[in-house]
């Protein structure tokens, strides 16, 4: 589920997160009516295989800006 995400990156303000490529996945897919906004750009880091560019797309139109640490 990806409500309990959205909520605490909204409640506590978070700046950095780390999350493999389907975390990316189900934040992208949430609905709108459970995504919070965002009070800045949130920084994301993910390893493993790379994500798919519609899922960094997705997660850039979302508020966060995603950088690939390492992977496949």
């Amino acid at each position: 589920r990806a409500e309990p995400i959205w909520q605490a990156l909204a409640e506590h303000d978070v700046t950095h997160l780390c999350g493999a490529p389907p975390v990316m996945a189900l934040l992208v897919s949430t609905p709108g009516a459970e995504r919070k906004t965002l009070a800045r750009t949130v920084e994301f880091f993910t390893a493993a295989a790379p994500p798919p560019r519609p899922t960094l797309a997705g997660m850039e139109q979302a508020g966060f800006n995603v950088t690939q640490l390492y992977g496949l």
